[in-house]
């Protein structure tokens, strides 16, 4: 684990940057708040649809290779 490898003074390091980074987005929060909240939802819904299309187009290869050639009707 990396953080077990880090001495007292790198970790101390760490947290005061991660409440420096903290202190700024909460008033980000505070005022974009619903806005910020409904565009990730609609990330996180979109993403999972364009996985689903990736999944799709990837397996679109192997399914016309088991796809048989269309037969003609005698007329």
């Amino acid at each position: 684990m990396v953080l077990a490898s880090l001495n007292d003074t790198s970790l101390q390091l760490i947290y005061r940057k991660m409440e420096t980074a903290i202190e700024l987005w909460i008033p980000l929060i505070g005022e974009y708040g619903f806005p910020i909240a409904i565009t990730l939802y609609l990330l996180h819904r979109l993403e999972q649809k364009i996985d689903r299309v990736i999944m799709a187009v990837e397996g679109l290869p192997e399914r016309l290779e088991d796809r048989k050639p269309p037969t003609r009707i005698a007329k």
